[in-house]
């Protein structure tokens, strides 16, 4: 997965789930190392750089995409300017 992210170009993920990835992870997955149990978050965060958005409500983008067939948008999102803040609340609007 993480080889066709990078080869496709992906910016951002958007996931319905609370993870992105599959849980519980593969038990003999290539990234399982002894820290982080075959995780792909810090592949993702860290060396691709890659944006993570999780819980985010898909469904109607889903289906009005199902209806006209577009599947591509323009992903716009903005973090809050929370001081000492690590996360925040998604504000991502897809523009299609």
């Amino acid at each position: 997965m993480i080889e066709w992210l990078w080869d496709h170009k992906v910016a951002v993920i958007g996931s319905d789930t609370f993870a992105v990835e599959r849980l519980p992870p593969v038990a003999h997955s290539k990234f399982r190392t002894a820290n982080d149990g075959a995780m792909m978050h810090q592949e993702l965060l860290a060396l691709m750089r890659l944006a993570l958005g999780e819980l985010w409500r898909l469904d109607g983008l889903a289906a009005a995409s199902r209806v006209d067939g577009v599947h591509s948008c323009l992903l716009v999102s903005s973090q809050l300017n929370v001081v000492g803040g690590v996360s925040t609340p998604a504000n991502a609007v897809a523009i299609r």
